[in-house]
Protein backbone atom coordinates (compact mmCIF):
# COMPACT_ATOMS: atom_id res chain seq x y z
CA UNK A 1 0.00 0.00 0.00
CA UNK A 2 2.93 2.27 0.74
CA UNK A 3 4.37 1.77 -2.56
CA UNK A 4 0.94 4.09 -3.82
CA UNK A 5 2.35 6.70 -2.23
CA UNK A 6 5.06 6.60 -5.48
CA UNK A 7 3.64 5.61 -7.89
CA UNK A 8 0.50 7.67 -8.18
CA UNK A 9 0.43 10.33 -10.41
CA UNK A 10 -1.14 13.02 -8.45
CA UNK A 11 0.95 14.29 -4.95
CA UNK A 12 -0.96 12.56 -2.35
CA UNK A 13 1.36 14.53 0.09
CA UNK A 14 2.17 18.01 1.41
CA UNK A 15 6.11 17.84 2.42
CA UNK A 16 6.29 16.76 6.03
CA UNK A 17 2.86 15.56 6.11
CA UNK A 18 3.63 11.82 6.92
CA UNK A 19 6.64 13.00 9.68
CA UNK A 20 5.36 11.31 12.99
CA UNK A 21 2.82 8.90 11.32
CA UNK A 22 2.56 4.87 11.59
CA UNK A 23 2.32 2.91 8.69
CA UNK A 24 -1.18 2.11 9.03
CA UNK A 25 -2.36 5.46 9.32
CA UNK A 26 -0.52 6.67 5.93
CA UNK A 27 -1.86 3.74 4.20
CA UNK A 28 -5.54 4.68 5.97
CA UNK A 29 -4.77 7.81 4.36
CA UNK A 30 -3.97 7.06 0.43
CA UNK A 31 -6.67 4.73 0.56
CA UNK A 32 -9.20 7.62 1.55
CA UNK A 33 -7.37 10.42 -1.45
CA UNK A 34 -7.42 7.08 -3.52
CA UNK A 35 -10.46 6.34 -3.78
CA UNK A 36 -12.60 7.38 -7.18
CA UNK A 37 -14.64 10.22 -6.33
CA UNK A 38 -17.60 11.51 -8.47
CA UNK A 39 -16.12 14.21 -11.04
CA UNK A 40 -19.03 16.44 -13.36
CA UNK A 41 -16.70 15.53 -16.41
CA UNK A 42 -19.17 13.23 -18.34
CA UNK A 43 -16.44 11.36 -20.17
CA UNK A 44 -14.53 10.41 -16.71
CA UNK A 45 -17.60 9.26 -14.72
CA UNK A 46 -19.84 6.06 -15.44
CA UNK A 47 -22.87 5.70 -12.69
CA UNK A 48 -23.29 2.20 -12.56
CA UNK A 49 -27.20 2.72 -12.41
CA UNK A 50 -27.16 4.80 -15.08
CA UNK A 51 -29.19 3.90 -18.16
CA UNK A 52 -26.87 2.87 -21.60
CA UNK A 53 -28.42 6.23 -22.95
CA UNK A 54 -29.73 9.83 -22.04
CA UNK A 55 -33.00 9.17 -23.74
CA UNK A 56 -33.62 13.28 -23.20
CA UNK A 57 -30.41 15.04 -24.08
CA UNK A 58 -30.05 12.17 -27.04
CA UNK A 59 -26.28 10.39 -25.83
CA UNK A 60 -23.99 7.72 -24.40
CA UNK A 61 -24.13 7.38 -21.02
CA UNK A 62 -21.71 4.25 -21.02
CA UNK A 63 -19.62 2.41 -23.68
CA UNK A 64 -16.79 3.40 -26.26
CA UNK A 65 -19.15 6.50 -27.57
CA UNK A 66 -19.45 7.66 -23.94
CA UNK A 67 -20.73 11.11 -23.69
CA UNK A 68 -21.33 11.48 -27.55
CA UNK A 69 -24.39 11.83 -29.33
CA UNK A 70 -25.99 9.60 -30.60
CA UNK A 71 -26.25 11.35 -34.26
CA UNK A 72 -22.70 11.46 -34.30
CA UNK A 73 -21.87 7.45 -33.97
CA UNK A 74 -21.35 5.26 -36.55
CA UNK A 75 -24.32 3.15 -37.68
CA UNK A 76 -22.47 0.04 -37.03
CA UNK A 77 -21.91 1.07 -33.00
CA UNK A 78 -26.01 1.51 -32.95
CA UNK A 79 -26.84 -1.35 -34.66
CA UNK A 80 -24.25 -3.68 -32.10
CA UNK A 81 -25.37 -2.18 -29.14
CA UNK A 82 -29.16 -2.87 -30.40
CA UNK A 83 -28.37 -6.46 -31.23
CA UNK A 84 -25.53 -6.94 -28.07
CA UNK A 85 -26.21 -4.56 -24.95
CA UNK A 86 -29.03 -6.34 -22.40
CA UNK A 87 -29.53 -3.91 -20.03
CA UNK A 88 -31.59 -1.84 -22.71
CA UNK A 89 -34.76 -0.52 -21.83
CA UNK A 90 -38.24 -0.01 -24.34
CA UNK A 91 -37.16 3.66 -24.69
CA UNK A 92 -33.55 3.19 -25.64
CA UNK A 93 -34.66 0.35 -28.43
CA UNK A 94 -37.21 3.19 -29.87
CA UNK A 95 -34.48 5.79 -30.18
CA UNK A 96 -31.65 3.17 -31.28
CA UNK A 97 -33.68 1.92 -33.83
CA UNK A 98 -35.29 5.24 -35.03
CA UNK A 99 -31.50 6.59 -35.51
CA UNK A 100 -30.19 3.29 -37.04
CA UNK A 101 -33.58 3.62 -39.76
CA UNK A 102 -32.85 7.51 -40.54
CA UNK A 103 -28.81 6.76 -41.24
CA UNK A 104 -29.72 3.92 -43.58
CA UNK A 105 -32.35 6.04 -45.24
CA UNK A 106 -29.64 8.64 -45.89
CA UNK A 107 -26.95 6.54 -47.69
Amino acid sequence: MISKIYSSNTTLFKVGERKGKSKQEIEEMVSKRTKKTKTKNLKQSEQKLSHFINCNRGYFNKGKHKGKSIDRVPVNYLMWVLNNVLELNNSEKKILTKNIKLKLKTK
